[in-house]
Formats: C-alpha cells, structure tokens, sequence
C-alpha cells in the first residue's frame, strides 16, 4: 500500500513539473452573439501547450468557458470579453505588472489543472478575475476517460489599475 501511495505521489509531482504557462500558445477566438444586438461578446480560450497527465487530454475550453460564464451570470452584465489561459494567480497577483505580491514559490499545481480568466462587460469599469480549478481523476473512483469538472473561483471583482491590459 505504502508503495502504491509513494507512486501516486511521484506521479503528481512528476506532472506538476510540467510548466503551464506558454506564451507562444495561440488562443482561439470564437465570437458569440449575445442577448443585445447591438453587443457582441468575444471568447478568447488558450489551451493547454504540451503532454497533459492521464485522464486531462481533450479540450479543456468548452467546460471552463461554461464554468466561467455560470459563475458571472448572477452579475447581469453583458459580457464584452472573455479571456481564459493556463495558469493560476500566483501568491495574491490579480493584475500583472501592477502588484507585487508576497515572495512566495506558489502552490504546486499540476499541469491540465488550473486556468486563470478575465471577463470585461460592456457597461462596466469592473473586471472579474476567476480562477479554475480541476481535480486529477481518482482511476479507483473516476474512469480515466472522464475528466473532471471544472471549479470556478471569483478572485476579483473591481477596477483594475489604471494602464493595465486585459490579455
């Protein structure tokens, strides 16, 4: 048993050292009508660059733009842009290049299992920053053909600083 659970642990931090931020990744846009003719909202999903641990392949876009968009509903605004990426708000920074956060390592994530995304609205200043996060399927409880669900967190919801560019 100790073997096994000394695997598994391998296995993660194996898959955690896999970087999840590529700034050559390509996003893709998809351009989607909203409820007002007059606006139109953008949806912006960068995927994942690289091999994924077993059980994250696949596109992880649909799901975390579905999780996002539930998560700003209740705010009643319409969406103007929609920016998600791999990675995560590391040690408390919100708004890159305009804070500096604690020194810190950051959490170990393993890659296929955090995303970060910005939502800008049509009438207004504020911009909700939400971090996903997916678990790595349990193979004794989960089939590894099935992905888990993505969990959307609000990290902010405010004016962001005067300059800063939404990615």
């Amino acid at each position: 048993m100790r073997a096994l659970v000394g695997a598994l642990v391998l296995a993660v931090l194996a898959a955690a050292c896999t970087s999840i931020s590529s700034p050559s990744a390509t996003p893709t846009t998809t351009p989607v009508a909203t409820s007002s003719p007059a606006a139109s909202e953008t949806i912006e999903c960068v995927r994942f660059p690289g091999p994924l641990p077993t059980g994250l392949t696949g596109d992880p876009c649909p799901s975390a733009i579905a999780a996002v968009l539930a998560l700003v509903v209740p705010l009643k605004l319409s969406i103007a842009r929609l920016h998600i990426a791999p990675g995560f708000f590391m040690c408390g920074i919100v708004w890159p290049g305009f804070q500096t956060g604690p020194v810190c390592a950051g959490p170990l994530i393993a890659a296929g299992t955090a995303m970060e995304s910005y939502v800008a609205f049509v009438a207004s200043p504020k911009v909700d920053a939400v971090q996903l996060f997916r678990a790595l399927p349990n193979p004794r409880s989960v089939p590894l053909w099935k992905t888990t669900q993505w969990q959307a967190t609000q990290v902010a919801y405010e004016v962001p600083p005067s300059g800063w560019v939404m990615p």
